[in-house]
């Protein structure tokens, strides 16, 4: 049993505290979720009976803990009783009947869940009222319809509800999510899907067709809202975008005044968070949020919208920077809130924001953490969720000692002990998401392997160093039996079936259907041929496979002509009969997935998006990219595919990254590989720590060098004899 304490180490009693760990020490043997005041199905504050125990095979129990010591009724209606203490109370016995009522007209809206023949439920729900300061003659005056105990019956009366009802575990967990709200994120399911259907569309729609169901990771971490800065880290696709906007949702909830902000640094994510927050605040409230008060934003903004850092400076009467004012800085968006930082600095700002949620924190440059903790009032309750594995040159994520700057005293504003254990109500401050909801096993190992370019030819681009760092995103060790591997270890290392939630797999195994067909290659001898190729196979999976245009993204490694690239790929779609857009190019930045039309976009449009096919072109840049940056973005690019992604390229050096794939696909679903010398990740570390400005200059002096000037390069590298020697040596060893 999952304990959601939730509240519990704030606004309890202390009877609440100590029968809440009675309660769940009675549970501890059974699956399902214990919580305190949680659900709400969208009553508030103490019109929520204090624990609601899910059982997922006896039904649901709500208990609720009368503390006070009640004289009687208040008045002749029972609506309210009168306290020792003179204060009047709504009746328990009331707010339990209604809490009941409001489970039954959520679950009536499932026929999974409701028999719509006879009206009835097919889930046993139990209610009980336990006194724990109220003498029995009082207890009689209240003519009490539900049950009630004392509590010290507490223990034998739940294993009398135990004991006496059943229920399908099946029908629970469907339960489940109609009870929470999460119902709201679910695909709209389809009327009829035929399960002997070999077409991708009805194969996707297939895997995709249960109800949203949180796992007890993301429930742990979503329902509760922690006092103080929280981490929470995870694998693209774990769900961390919907965990911050239900705590959005959550807390705008229980306290409207609250000032919140839920930033983010891909701008096509705008619409999809602010739809999630708005779906579940509105399911739960039955009214729309106080957008004055909850603010989704852009780290930056756009055209027609402001973002935080726009915002920020309006506030405080500076003048923000454009981008056409700082775009030839070597990283604009750190240059912008390194002066943001300095003038707030010299303002000392009163702090503004209650609570702060950050998305893809993994994008952002130290000063902008600064910032948010200038910015937020104590006890800095400030949430950060971590993408593993976004970016290759943080494969070790930074630390809040790192991120949050230091005080005055030369301190870390927060240290990194500050994450350690939980908070009040077993709270955990930093938070590991390791099961993958959105990539199939086979893509999400494709996406890892050529990230880390474990089968390079020229030798492993980064990699983690140690076992726990694998366990952390889902990997079991196998080889070798330590903790910490050094140069020259064989390693093996497994991706469980267990952390992969997509049944996509399970599907295609079900019809004796190999599961690598999920990630496919091609190459080609020219991009036209390979543009051609890809608009014709869109045009087949739109016309006879039923897939909708939407959810199909085109992704180009390319960097540079991508214009030109995306408008021959529209005119050879228009050309076939099918509509497309280029967010950020002709349309706007934070228009994605329109109905009807394909996605084209780049490595840095597509983050924090997901689509059932996506296409990644011009991947001979995984190959022929020194900095090793297009590696980086063809992981970011294969990990947006929750079904089929189809990676192609051009050019001589395309039979490379073909064998890595034919590697890949040949290990899986493990990866077997030489741990590399230090020496060799330093080298690679280096580059990957430079600016982009920086390696793209260094990259074109090189390659004009190598083509006007060769012999100086020659003399150069003979003056040389010990850069020389390293070559030759590299050369020699692979």
């Amino acid at each position: 049993m999952q304990y959601i304490s939730g509240s519990l180490g704030h606004n309890s009693s202390a009877e609440e505290k100590i029968i809440g760990t009675q309660i769940n020490s009675d549970f501890v043997s059974f699956e399902g979720t214990l919580g305190y005041r949680m659900p709400s199905v969208g009553m508030q504050g103490k019109d929520i009976p204090s624990f609601i125990a899910q059982i997922y095979e006896h039904g649901i129990l709500i208990i609720d803990i009368v503390s006070e010591h009640i004289l009687g009724p208040a008045d002749d209606s029972d609506e309210y009783w009168i306290t020792e203490t003179g204060v009047t109370i709504p009746s328990r016995d009331i707010v339990i009947d209604n809490f009941e009522r409001e489970i039954q007209n959520r679950l009536k809206q499932d026929g999974r869940v409701y028999d719509r023949r006879t009206g009835q439920l097919k889930i046993v729900i139990g209610k009980v009222l336990v006194f724990c300061n109220t003498p029995a003659d009082k207890i009689a005056s209240l003519n009490l319809i539900n049950p009630h105990i004392d509590r010290n019956s507490i223990t034998s009366y739940i294993r009398s509800f135990i004991r006496n009802s059943n229920n399908s575990i099946y029908v629970s967990k469907q339960s489940q999510s109609l009870i929470e709200g999460t119902k709201v994120f679910a695909k709209a399911r389809k009327a009829v899907l035929n399960p002997e259907s070999t077409l991708l569309g009805d194969l996707i729609d297939r895997s995709m067709d249960n109800t949203f169901t949180l796992d007890e990771e993301q429930r742990k971490v979503s329902m509760q809202i922690p006092s103080g800065p929280q981490r929470i880290r995870g694998l693209a696709g774990t769900g961390k975008t919907v965990i911050l906007a239900l705590k959005a949702a959550l807390t705008h909830k229980e306290d409207e005044k609250l000032r919140i902000l839920s930033v983010f640094n891909t701008q096509s994510m705008y619409n999809q968070i602010h739809d999630l927050i708005t779906k579940y605040y509105t399911y739960e409230t039955r009214s729309s949020p106080d957008w004055s008060v909850l603010e989704v934003m852009h780290a930056w903004g756009g055209k027609g919208r402001a973002g935080f850092y726009y915002s920020v400076c309006k506030r405080f009467g500076l003048n923000p920077f454009a981008y056409g004012d700082v775009k030839n800085q070597l990283d604009p968006l750190e240059f912008i809130f390194t002066d943001l930082l300095r003038k707030l600095k010299s303002l000392n700002p009163d702090p503004y924001y209650d609570m702060v949620l950050i998305d893809e924190a993994q994008d952002f440059p130290q000063p902008f953490f600064e910032v948010i903790y200038l910015l937020t009032k104590n006890p800095k309750r400030i949430i950060w969720a971590y993408d593993e594995f976004q970016s290759l040159n943080e494969l070790k994520i930074k630390e809040p000692r790192d991120l949050f700057g230091l005080d005055n005293e030369g301190n870390p504003n927060i240290p990194n002990t500050e994450l350690e254990g939980t908070y009040i109500g077993g709270i955990e401050k930093d938070f590991i998401l390791s099961n993958c909801y959105r990539n199939p096993r086979i893509t999400l190992m494709t996406a890892h392997g050529l990230g880390l370019g474990i089968y390079r030819k020229e030798g492993i681009v980064d990699i983690l160093s140690d076992n726990k760092s694998w366990s952390a995103i889902g990997y079991r060790v196998l080889k070798p039996n330590k903790s910490t591997f050094k140069e020259g270890d064989q390693v093996e290392i497994e991706r469980p079936e267990t952390f992969s939630k997509n049944i996509l797999e399970k599907i295609l195994k079900e019809k004796a259907a190999d599961d690598k067909q999920l990630v496919s290659f091609e190459s080609y001898s020219s991009w036209k041929e390979e543009y051609d190729s890809v608009a014709q196979k869109i045009h087949t999976l739109i016309s006879t496979q039923g897939i909708s245009p939407e959810q199909i993204m085109v992704i180009t490694l390319a960097t540079l002509g991508t214009g030109e690239l995306f408008g021959y790929m529209r005119q050879q779609l228009d050309f076939l009969g099918v509509k497309s857009i280029t967010p950020g190019y002709i349309e706007s930045a934070d228009t994605f997935q329109e109905k009807g039309f394909v996605n084209l976009l780049t490595p840095y449009r597509a983050k924090g998006n997901e689509a059932n096919i996506v296409f990644v072109t011009d991947a001979q840049f995984a190959i022929t990219n020194t900095s090793f940056r297009s590696r980086n973005a063809a992981f970011v690019s294969i990990t947006r595919s929750r079904g089929y992604c189809y990676i192609s390229g051009n050019g001589r050096r395309i039979n490379e990254l073909a064998e890595e794939i034919r590697h890949i696909s040949n290990d899986y679903p493990r990866f077997n590989f030489k741990f590399p010398s230090e020496e060799e990740l330093k080298r690679r570390r280096v580059i990957l720590n430079k600016a982009e400005n920086e390696i793209e200059k260094s990259q074109r002096q090189i390659d004009e060098l190598i083509s006007k000037n060769p012999e100086i390069l020659i003399e150069t590298l003979r003056q040389n004899p010990d850069l020389l020697s390293k070559i030759i040596k590299k050369d020699d060893s692979n």
